[in-house]
Parts: structure tokens; C-alpha cells; sequence
């Protein structure tokens, strides 16, 4: 194991965080990173999209959520970290988010079935989201 996927664990550990994924346009370059691949994330402009799965019973204070950043950031030495909590989001973007790279896992079984929740969730609400999109391209048509 790589020092740096140590690292991770460690600060993933500290913050009572269950799951851990990068998403959006970096999310293969921050795997990459975080597996020993990828030198350095500097030199880049854009952000790192982090979706965070805590804890059950362990939903943090804001200022924990401020200090996971921080580390995040001094971590991936990549500038500004974007996180995005999944018990918060909306479910497309759970989706999404899922759909990035599993950077961390605290049990990996857990996270399994938390992914195929998400996905059965996102599912069940698709006819209504489809629905939402068709509305609102026909109103912008008018």
C-alpha cells in the first residue's frame, strides 16, 4: 500500500468518514494521485470535487467539515477542494457522485450497499426527473 493511500485513511479515520470519492472533470487524475501514479496535482486551475460519506451517528459540525477540507487540500496539494457531503445531495447527483472514483472505504461491504441504494433511489425517481427536464425544455421553447 502506497504512503499516501496511508495518509488518506488516516485523515478519512480522523474524520469519522465512511466512504470517500472524487468526481467531476479530475476524478481520474486524483485517483491517480492518491495511488502513487500521479506526481503532483499542482499547476491545475480547477478544483477537486470530493463527495464524503460519514459515519453512521457521526454527521459532523460544520467546523469538522471546514477541517476535513483543510486537510483534503494540504493532502492533494491541488489548490481548492469542493466538498460535496452525500447525505446532503440530491439524489442525481449521489448518483453522480458514485459514478466518480471510490478513493476510500472504510467497509467495503457497507459501501456496496450504500451505492445500490442510491442507484435503486435515482431509479425510482427517474420517470419524475425525465419528467422535470421535458417541462422545463418546453417552457424555454415557448
Amino acid at each position: 500500500m502506497s504512503a499516501r493511500i496511508d495518509t488518506l485513511a488516516s485523515i478519512c479515520r480522523k474524520f469519522d468518514v465512511q466512504d470517500l470519492y472524487s468526481f467531476g472533470s479530475r476524478s481520474v487524475e486524483l485517483l491517480g494521485y492518491v495511488q502513487g501514479r500521479v506526481a503532483s496535482l499542482a499547476g491545475t486551475p480547477s478544483d477537486a470535487d470530493i463527495g464524503v460519506r460519514f459515519m453512521r451517528n457521526s454527521y459532523p459540525p460544520p467546523g469538522r467539515k471546514v477541517g476535513l477540507t483543510y486537510e483534503l487540500e494540504d493532502f492533494l496539494g491541488c489548490g481548492t477542494v469542493d466538498l460535496v457531503l452525500l447525505e446532503d445531495c440530491p439524489p442525481f447527483l449521489a448518483l453522480e457522485i458514485i459514478r466518480g472514483e471510490l478513493l476510500y472505504a472504510g467497509d467495503l461491504d457497507d459501501q456496496a450497499r450504500y451505492e445500490l441504494f442510491v442507484m435503486a433511489r435515482a431509479g425510482d425517481l427517474m420517470y419524475y426527473e425525465k419528467q422535470r427536464r421535458k417541462n422545463i425544455l418546453t417552457v424555454r421553447d415557448r
